[in-house]
């Protein structure tokens, strides 16, 4: 089949369990574009939106390996039905309108401008076909999503420099701790970090590795020194597999990462951006809750994305049990430990108090623990949140009193305004 392509998109039908076949594009005779779909004419459960607006005006042959008949509409935008407001869309994390969302590759700042690049499959929810996508923000939260920035070659290839070296390589940054001591961090792609200093262009470490980044859900992110503000944002990518969506794969919360001296030992603390107060829409506080086995508390939740702020003495005797949107949590603090799917994280780095921020979405939860010296996320098929169960349930295994809860409702990022910069 021969067309002149007129429109931005050719817009095709996909079915996520049909078989995999090859659309090829050629001009001229010669291959100019190919991917891998899972096209589906029968019972197609979503569209993939194909950028062409580089062949506009050009004849291209279109063929498809093997052979089947190509059915495809034209259009000049992503004109997706109830696009940001499907059923399991996240509502505080950036996702691709459509298609497989992949690990970042660059996070920069421009004239006010954020510019993230990431991973980006337009043609199916596998990581595969992959293209470099980007977005733009003015906060850092209400994203922005622009054309596609680098496109794969005629092999259907794009050069992953990460990927090619094993993406085994450091990220080191410097950061300055409330006393004004500046070290250097040399962190790996596993949340794993050393602090030492640069002496003749060599890092040396000081102290033994650490960890501030926990859970098998996430890759290495981006860092970026934000000049305006002074500060070292790291956004990472959360992996997770949504269900019933025509989209996969999230971007993480935002961290605004800072340096803490504890005794002898520097950690490095991962806290949401500040900016992520804007979207607070409503707040709960609580003081003095009492906890026991027989006495279950219960609070009513909004449907939607939430922060959630604990707070408490560290009793190593207590095992205090949190149901979330139906979604158990355990807080072991006979074992350090917090349990939210199949991911596990210590609770505290000194077992001397309890501190717990959650940023909880559509499909899991980002945790943030011991004023953010232990960060992870659990995003699974374990983890949707049940949205007829629209509440959070506490309850202990001993008699335990909590310091302190507050709780706010969040808006979607997909409504609310951009803060101003």
């Amino acid at each position: 089949m021969t067309i002149t392509v007129m429109s931005d998109y050719l817009v095709f039908p996909v079915y996520t369990h049909s078989t995999n076949k090859k659309l090829v594009f050629r001009y001229e005779g010669e291959t100019v574009y190919q991917l891998n779909i899972k096209l589906d004419n029968a019972s197609p459960d979503f569209y993939a939106y194909i950028d062409v607006a580089r062949f506009k005006g050009k004849d291209i042959e279109i063929s498809v390996m093997p052979k089947m008949e190509i059915s495809f509409r034209e259009t000049d935008e992503l004109d997706i039905d109830n696009v940001y407001r499907e059923a399991m869309r996240p509502q505080v994390h950036f996702t691709a309108k459509n298609g497989f969302l992949g690990s970042p590759k660059s996070l920069l700042e421009a004239d006010g401008v954020y510019h993230l690049f990431y991973q980006q499959n337009p043609a199916g929810r596998e990581k595969e076909n992959l293209h470099l996508g980007h977005a733009t923000s003015k906060d850092l939260l209400h994203w922005q999503e622009e054309k596609i920035a680098v496109f794969p070659d005629e092999n259907g290839v794009l050069v992953d420099e990460d990927e090619t070296m094993g993406s085994k390589y450091p990220q080191i940054f410097a950061l300055t701790d409330i006393e004004g001591n500046k070290k250097w961090i040399s962190m790996d792609e596993k949340g794993g970090y050393f602090v030492g200093n640069v002496e003749n262009g060599q890092f040396l470490a000081e102290q033994p590795v650490q960890t501030l980044r926990y859970g098998d859900g996430f890759h290495k992110g981006q860092i970026l020194f934000e000049r305006k503000n002074g500060r070292m944002i790291r956004m990472d990518w959360d992996y997770t597999d949504i269900p019933r969506s025509c989209f996969c794969g999230q971007m993480g919360i935002p961290t605004e990462l800072s340096l803490k001296k504890y005794k002898d030992t520097y950690y490095l603390q991962a806290l949401p951006i500040e900016e992520l107060g804007v979207l607070y829409k409503n707040t709960n506080h609580y003081e003095n809750i009492r906890l026991e086995k027989e006495n279950t508390v219960e609070i009513p939740l909004a449907d939607g994305a939430h922060l959630i702020l604990l707070k408490g003495k560290f009793d190593e005797t207590a095992v205090l049990d949190m149901i979330l949107f139906g979604r158990r949590i355990c807080i072991d603090f006979t074992e350090n430990l917090i349990t939210f799917g199949k991911n596990k994280a210590p609770i505290s780095v000194a077992d001397k108090y309890f501190e717990l921020m959650l940023v909880v979405d559509r499909c899991g939860a980002e945790f943030f623990a011991d004023a953010g010296k232990i960060y992870f996320s659990s995003l699974s098929e374990d983890t949707v949140m049940d949205r007829n169960l629209l509440n959070l349930s506490l309850t202990c295994n001993t008699e335990y009193s909590l310091d302190f809860l507050e709780i706010h409702a969040l808006e979607p990022i997909w409504q609310t305004s951009p803060k101003k910069v």
